[in-house]
């Protein structure tokens, strides 16, 4: 039996529609009893699954998972379990689910141990409530994501307990941190554990006088202290783990960034992300204006060019668009040249469905104990959700019923239209 033809026949059975055949076949690798040919064949079919979802082809969903249900019984990963039950649930546009969330973004603590020119975030002294941490434990066996975010995420008392329950239920992880406080106890978690993780350092300067300008109350030779101890630990060398730098870039450091692309070069990162200065920001005076934003754009191009040139893997990436004057050339507006095409915007498509599928995939749990399906949900009214089960609280709920009904809330019509790919993949796969 050749595996792969096999489910290769199964798949075109079902793109032509013609299920009969497509259970016929799948009925024969049933009946040879090879749990790795059922295992090879039940991850295809949820990936196909997923993207009639995706497209809004949700019928054709429920026709892959009735060939899924035959399967059911060889299935005992509680992960897959959980995502077969979610790509029903959407295909069947329900509100109220029995599946839990796959991806989690949490704010674990506002608190920080620096005072960054550019940070918004409100001291607010929140740390992530008891109860809210134990909906989390609750949901880690079934999740395949999650994002610790702060504030200083590593202030938060039980980030190691969080950490290391992750790690143990594979979970993929992403910690967002200045790194200042990062010790033995998390590397070695990272060091032990066979699941994936992303460890992000923002790094807004690679020379001390502007590091500490920007980040306030900061040590720019601890930081390098820590990242020392992380290459000593080899850790950039594990298939699993991904090591990247993050920059917000404003005046007071857009002439470094060849600079810190060959910091992070240096020091194993494997990739770096430039941010651009939000408007909501508190730094004062530090806006590019458009020949510095531009300029940057430059820099980023010819690094990129050489990178490929040297056919290095190191990755950027960068939100900072190009700006192209409007038909007034002497504007200074920086947001001013970003054009977004309302064509673009899948949310703007007129076929019928789901629009965007993050409330039926993804929960953020962000200061205050506020519940949304993104960090950039916030509709006034619905912040925070004191309903035991958060995955189905009132605020989750709103969100479903409200994108089935195409009358989304106002914040998906502002932010998320405006923001980029990022929120267009986040939209088009929940993810």
């Amino acid at each position: 039996m050749n595996m792969n033809n096999d489910c290769n026949n199964i798949i075109n059975f079902i793109e032509l529609e013609e299920y009969h055949k497509a259970i016929s076949e799948t009925n024969k690798i049933i009946s040879c009893s090879y749990v790795q040919n059922i295992n090879t064949l039940t991850d295809k079919l949820v990936e196909l699954t997923g993207t009639y979802n995706e497209n809004r082809n949700h019928a054709k969903a429920l026709k892959v998972l009735e060939i899924l249900s035959l399967l059911e019984k060889y299935i005992d990963n509680i992960k897959k379990k959980n995502i077969i039950l979610n790509e029903y649930e959407i295909a069947k546009g329900l509100t109220v689910l029995k599946s839990k969330p796959r991806f989690l973004q949490v704010v674990l603590t506002t608190d920080c141990n620096l005072d960054c020119i550019m940070c918004g975030l409100p001291h607010t002294n929140h740390n992530l409530s008891k109860k809210f941490k134990e909906s989390i434990l609750e949901y880690l066996p079934f999740a395949e994501n999650v994002i610790w975010q702060g504030g200083e995420p590593l202030l938060f008392k039980d980030f190691v307990e969080l950490f290391a329950v992750s790690a143990k239920n594979n979970v993929f992880q992403t910690i967002t941190t200045n790194g200042l406080l990062i010790n033995d106890d998390i590397l070695q978690i990272i060091d032990n554990t066979q699941s994936n993780i992303n460890l992000d350092i923002s790094i807004d300067a690679v020379d001390k006088v502007t590091y500490e300008k920007i980040r306030r109350k900061g040590n720019f030779d601890v930081l390098t202290d820590k990242i020392k101890l992380i290459g000593q630990k080899k850790l950039s060398r594990k298939s699993n783990f991904r090591f990247g730098m993050q920059a917000v870039i404003m005046k007071s450091n857009y002439k470094q960034i060849d600079s810190m692309i060959d910091f992070a070069l240096q020091n194993g990162f494997n990739k770096i992300m430039f941010q651009r200065l939000y408007p909501g920001y508190l730094a004062q005076n530090e806006e590019l204006n458009i020949n510095e934003n531009n300029f940057v754009c430059d820099c980023i191009d010819n690094y990129v060019k050489k990178l490929d040139s040297e056919t290095m893997k190191f990755g950027i990436e960068s939100n900072i668009k190009r700006i192209i004057l409007s038909k007034n050339e002497n504007s200074t507006d920086v947001t001013g040249g970003i054009e977004v095409k309302k064509q673009d915007c899948p949310m703007n498509a007129k076929d019928s469905g789901i629009f965007c599928l993050a409330p039926w995939k993804r929960l953020f749990i962000g200061k205050t104990n506020i519940v949304m399906p993104v960090c950039h949900c916030d509709v006034a009214g619905l912040r925070i959700d004191e309903t035991s089960d958060l995955w189905n609280g009132n605020t989750m709920v709103y969100f479903r019923e409200q994108i089935l009904k195409k009358s989304e809330p106002v914040q998906c019509k502002t932010f998320c239209q405006t923001s980029g790919k990022v929120f267009e993949d986040i939209r088009r796969t929940g993810k």
